[in-house]
């Protein structure tokens, strides 16, 4: 019997972060008065409403996150599509790969009802679920042991890869700015406060709210702004 894990489980840790409401304030206010300090007696919620509803973006560009994440393949190939930022991640030439592959918990629907443009998952069928349950474990372990077979056998790793499954786990740093992050959430983040509506699949949108519960901490005003306005970036 092949050895493999099979989780639902997304994981997205924030690992550092240069960010807070004050700077955001701080860098607006160097366009009309240059080096400053912020006062005590400044409206900081009132401050960020006033930069976030018009969309003067650029003082959230002056902030830092970087997070770990662990995701299936093709929840990264989703996240890589967010240019602005930077990352780096783990490897399939140089290191050999997890034995780590998702499959979707009784939490999350498998049929849509909707269209591909405008999916609507509003059902869930326990015959269907043990039977993708079943299957994906059926694939995973056959790919594994292949893969390993192949590596085994002489093949590189960067050759053996290439039978293993989009719902193999993969790892990676991720940074950017506050600006940046908030593109991120109103394009993958699925919220009844969403101005625009955006249907992100529910395996990213899950992962997105992990970096929103961070960004929401480190940067409060910020946040509430963002939400009030309808979740569109500035």
């Amino acid at each position: 019997m092949t050895n493999i894990e099979v989780t639902s489980e997304l994981r997205v840790d924030l690992i550092r972060a240069m960010a807070d409401d004050d700077f955001v304030i701080q860098a607006a206010k160097a366009s009309a008065i240059g080096a400053n300090e912020i006062s005590e007696n400044v409206n900081r919620q009132r401050f960020i409403k006033a930069l976030m509803d018009p969309r003067h973006g650029v003082p959230w560009e002056h902030t830092y996150f970087t997070f770990f994440v662990e995701v299936p393949i093709f929840v990264a190939r989703q996240w890589v599509k967010h240019r602005l930022s930077s990352m780096n991640e783990v490897s399939g030439r140089y290191k050999k790969l997890l034995p780590k592959f998702y499959s979707p918990g009784p939490e999350r629907p498998l049929v849509n009802q909707g269209t591909k443009m405008k999916p609507r998952f509003d059902t869930y069928d326990d015959d269907i679920y043990a039977y993708k349950a079943e299957s994906d474990y059926e694939v995973f372990s056959f790919a594994w042991e292949h893969y390993q077979n192949q590596i085994e056998a002489g093949v590189a790793e960067e050759m053996a890869r290439t039978v293993l499954p989009v719902a193999t786990f993969t790892q990676f740093y991720w940074s950017l700015n506050a600006r940046s992050l908030l593109n991120f959430l109103e394009r993958r983040v699925d919220s009844p406060d969403n101005r625009v509506e955006t249907h992100p699949q529910y395996e990213i949108d899950v992962a997105a709210q992990g970096v929103e519960k961070a960004f929401a901490l480190a940067m409060p005003y910020s946040h509430e702004a963002f939400v009030n306005a309808g979740r569109v970036a500035p």
